[in-house]
């Protein structure tokens, strides 16, 4: 009997300033940091990170998804169903995680860049060393894992 295993979807990702959440939000007519530096003009300050970034480009290397599970096997009390998975897992995670790291570092990539679907993931991409590219988002996740000044 022949599986076939698809472990996941990986590409070649080049970002730009105005791909980021946090440069797009001070674009609206009234983002949140107005309040927290109420004397410029945040036009302004959208004019001078373009000018600053604008042509900054993050060659990465993204994990789109990652599937790595193994439909034979059964959950068991030391190996409990997560979130978002129908079997357990193969145990390659770590290494597969590793292999891409390797091979973006070969390939002179800036960065490995993920969006993980569930906490438990994220947790997971922690410990390779990954970071939020926000630091709100990452106070915010160290907060919650009890990692805060851990560094």
């Amino acid at each position: 009997m022949t599986i076939n295993v698809y472990p996941g979807f990986f590409r070649r990702k080049l970002y730009q300033l105005q791909d980021f959440k946090t440069f797009q939000r001070l674009g609206r007519s009234t983002p949140p940091i107005s309040s927290f530096i109420p004397n410029i003009r945040i036009d302004h300050l959208v004019d001078q990170l373009q000018q600053l970034y604008g042509t900054l480009g993050i060659s990465s290397t993204t994990i789109e998804w990652m599937c790595l599970q193994d439909p034979r096997a059964k959950f068991t009390y030391q190996r409990p169903q997560l979130p978002g998975q129908q079997y357990p897992g193969l145990g390659m995670s770590n290494d597969i995680l590793t292999l891409t790291i390797t091979m973006a570092r070969e390939q002179s990539r800036d960065a490995v860049c993920v969006q993980p679907d569930h906490f438990h993931n994220a947790l997971f991409f922690q410990r390779k060393g990954f970071i939020y590219l926000n630091p709100a988002y990452q106070a915010v996740f160290d907060v919650l894992c009890g990692t805060f000044g851990e560094f």
